[in-house]
Formats: structure tokens, C-alpha cells, sequence
């Protein structure tokens, strides 16, 4: 069943207000709204408010977004702090934000014939663990919303080191082999199998409670992902430290603009930036 709705699927390029600290919920918001297949999504499927919460909320908070060029998203904010405890007035962090929210989407989306959710924003991985004293492997899949990567030279660098080079599990962290029974060091290497329609990567720019990776990376307009074609379209940003920072973000809406909260601009796709934190990319069309 659907619902009448607009069948535009670009919102405008509207601002939205920071109610204290609340950048992290705006820069990712941004992005996630400036994703077609979200916006229609949301406008034209029926949702049960009390078996569907947040894609509720989501629904209304889209159709709300359209008729201001700067929305308040207090009420949408007040509809989900109960379950993303992070609206404290606090510094926060835009991925957690991210990985919360969509996984509310998903488990809500379980109850329909097609999880939108699981088909279009899910990364299949297997990684293979191989132990150091008796050399037994040991497989482990794995299936996530988001992709983590090291920072390199650029984004493109980032995922083939992902996927080309092995890390080392060592005491601090031991791994039981399954074989030897010891908790020997071990090595991981990572396998990408498949990715669908968008893909959500994050930098480890927070390497520690106390520090934070400033490096610049190279930001490609186009990456190669299990042989598919992804174009970039959002980016979330953080600029200052662990104490006292901002976020903003770029998205595409037919073009590039910049978010900062209420002010909204024209802006060409930053190539090589070091606040530069979660990407959204869309498998590109033949």
C-alpha cells in the first residue's frame, strides 16, 4: 500500500536549526535527504505510527522540509532521543548518529515484503582470521550499513588498503583459534563481496578519546567497489577537535551545496580536505 505523496525526489536546498550542539544531526541529515531513493521512500510508502516510530517521524519530517528554507527539526529531534540517547547538548558523533538511525529504519522496514533498507544500503564482507601458532583460517561474514576505512593518499587508496593488506590481532586483543585452542597472535585480511545501490564510508579521524586524525585525504568524484561504479554524493565534515568541534556537510541536490546548519549555499565538490569524515556514494547508473 502507498500513500499520495509528491513524486519529486530532489528536495530544495533548505537550512535547518542547530537547537544546541545538534550539528552532528543536521550535516547527517542533510546527506541522507539528498539520497533519492530515501526521499522516495519515505514520501511514498504507508507507515504505522506505533510499529514504525521513526520512519514515521522521518515521513513527516520530509514533508515538513520542503515548506521552509530553514526547518526546526526539534520535533523530530524530541521523537527519537528516547531511543538515540545522544541529545545531551554534547559534542557527538555524526557516524554513531548515522548507524543508529538507519538500523531503527531497517528493523522497523523487517515487517514489509522488502527491507528497503538491508537492499540498499548493505556492504557483505568476510573476513578470514589465520592463526599464528598452528596456521588454521577461520572464515567470519559479516553485513553492515557503513564501512570503516584507515585514511590514506584518498578514498579509492583507503578501500583497496582495506581490502589488500592484513592486520595483525595481537595479545591485547586475542583471538581463541578454533583448532589450537590458544590465544596465539593472529592476522585478519578483509574481503568486500558485495555492495548495493549506496554506500556509507567513515575515517578513523577519532583514533582515541584524546586525538584526532587531522591527515587530508583525496576525496575521487568516482570509486570502484566490487566492480561496480559508485559517484560521490554526500559528505559529512568535522572540522576542530575532540573538545570543541562543528559539523557541516556537502550533498548533491542536481547540484553541489554546502550545509552549515541554517546557511546554505552553492559549492563545488571539495577535492582534498582533512574534515572530511563520512561519504555517501551512489552506484553509478549504466
Amino acid at each position: 500500500m502507498v500513500s499520495k505523496a509528491p513524486t519529486k525526489t530532489v528536495l530544495p536546498p533548505n537550512g535547518m536549526k542547530n537547537r544546541g550542539n545538534t550539528c552532528f544531526f543536521n550535516a547527517s541529515m542533510q546527506c541522507l535527504i539528498s539520497i533519492p531513493g530515501i526521499v522516495k521512500y519515505f514520501q511514498e510508502t504507508a507507515f504505522d505510527s506505533k510499529k514504525q516510530p521513526f520512519s514515521k517521524e522521518m515521513q513527516n519530517f520530509i514533508f515538513k522540509y520542503r515548506n521552509y528554507k530553514v526547518v526546526d527539526p526539534s520535533e523530530f529531534i524530541k521523537s527519537i532521543q528516547g531511543s538515540i540517547k545522544m541529545f545531551d547538548g554534547k559534542q557527538q558523533d555524526a557516524h554513531s548518529f548515522l548507524e543508529y538511525l538507519l538500523n531503527h529504519f531497517s528493523n522497523e522496514a523487517a515487517s514489509q515484503d522488502k527491507n528497503f533498507f538491508k537492499e540498499n544500503f548493505g556492504i557483505h564482507s568476510e573476513d578470514t582470521i589465520k592463526c599464528h601458532k598452528c596456521s588454521f583460517t577461520s572464515k567470519v561474514k559479516a553485513f553492515s550499513t557503513m564501512q570503516y576505512l584507515v585514511v590514506t593518499k584518498s578514498i579509492q587508496e583507503s578501500i583497496n588498503a582495506y581490502v589488500n593488506n592484513s592486520e595483525i590481532i595481537d595479545s591485547s586483543c586475542p583471538w581463541k583459534c578454533e583448532k589450537c585452542e590458544s590465544k596465539s597472535d593472529s592476522s585478519i585480511s578483509h574481503r568486500l563481496k558485495s555492495t548495493s545501490n549506496y554506500v556509507i564510508f567513515y575515517l578513523n579521524r577519532f583514533q582515541s578519546l584524546t586525538q584526532k586524525n587531522h591527515r587530508s585525504i583525496y576525496i575521487d568524484e568516482t570509486i570502484s567497489i566490487c566492480d561496480e561504479l559508485y559517484d560521490n554524493i554526500g559528505i559529512v565534515c568535522h572540522s576542530g577537535g575532540l573538545s570543541s568541534g562543528h559539523y557541516f556537510s556537502y550533498a548533491k541536490r542536481d547540484f553541489w551545496y554546502e550545509f552549515n546548519d541554517s546557511f546554505v549555499q552553492k559549492a563545488d565538490l571539495p577535492t582534498d580536505a582533512e574534515t572530511v569524515y563520512v561519504l555517501f556514494y551512489s552506484r553509478k547508473l549504466n
